[in-house]
């Protein structure tokens, strides 16, 4: 079964191109049982510093088979009541402070993506929404800058106010016109976790630019997605698990032998990009 990857193209054997080792509680053995069931690469997103740290320790030991993407998560220049508890400690008080805390950190050699960054309103009341989308705007375009003088691939987090709300897509579109990409001949460019309508993501495909999905494209309320898929090339299509979160509604018959051992049953696993790619194939081929 061949997957497509954001930095390899095309490889025969498990690929998850976005997932997040640094929360779970024993990331090395992870990455050991995907290795044991056939995988070959995983992108490791680190969203904030010290998530970078977990990244290079893993890459330290499995180098032929972890890449790294680093950008810090715009959710962290909302007001803390839009996060999570344990995430409210992680907010910057302004664009200023994230880029340092970013630069401070980064390694061009260790980091082989920019991101996930981008824009994101969710949970974001009003009258806080304009300002915030500002300093996200602002750290976005650092972003772009960043990987363009360090010519890596960028990826993309655009999250609305809600589910059907999309134009943060077309805003980020917009941004990065202004900057000087238009194509993919101007950058690699990936919107992670895609969960937009088939308009838009002509949009996207017409400039080159690759199409992340995951474990959302299996549940009931995604009808819509699995039409955007079918129509998606595979050139342009990138599985992703987007691990811990978002396990895929797939029963046994599209896995891999031994994934119901996983010890933390309650979290997904990149070893689910498998039954993904299964399952997008039907779509396709259906």
């Amino acid at each position: 079964m061949q997957f497509n990857t954001l930095l390899k193209g095309f490889v025969s054997g498990v690929a998850d191109n976005h997932l997040h080792l640094a929360l779970y509680q024993d990331p090395l053995t992870v990455v050991e049982e995907f290795i044991n069931w056939g995988g070959v690469y995983l992108l490791d997103v680190a969203v904030k510093p010290a998530h970078l740290q977990v990244s290079k320790n893993i890459k330290r030991k499995f180098k032929d088979v972890v890449y790294v993407a680093f950008g810090i998560h715009p959710e962290y220049l909302k007001p803390a009541y839009a996060l999570a508890p344990e995430e409210r400690n992680d907010v910057f008080k302004s664009p200023a402070q994230l880029q340092q805390a970013f630069l401070q950190v980064f390694d061009p050699k260790l980091v082989d993506v920019i991101g996930e960054v981008g824009l994101d309103l969710y949970r974001v009341q009003q009258p806080n929404k304009q300002e915030v989308l500002s300093k996200q705007e602002e750290v976005f375009a650092f972003f772009i800058k960043i990987a363009q003088e360090y010519n890596k691939p960028l990826m993309l987090h655009l999250r609305g106010v809600d589910r059907n709300d999309f134009s943060l897509h077309t805003r980020a579109l917009e941004i990065l016109k202004d900057m000087g990409v238009y194509t993919i001949d101007d950058m690699v460019v990936y919107f992670h976790s895609y969960t937009g309508y088939l308009e838009l993501a002509k949009k996207i495909i017409d400039k080159g630019f690759y199409l992340g999905f995951n474990g959302i494209a299996t549940y009931s309320s995604a009808a819509h997605l699995q039409e955007v898929i079918k129509l998606v090339p595979w050139s342009q299509l990138l599985v992703e698990t987007d691990a811990p979160f978002l396990t895929p509604n797939l029963g046994v018959e599209y896995t891999p032998g031994g994934i119901w051992q996983y010890k933390e049953q309650s979290k997904n696993h990149p070893i689910w990009t498998y039954a993904l790619n299964k399952y997008f194939m039907e779509l396709k081929n259906g």
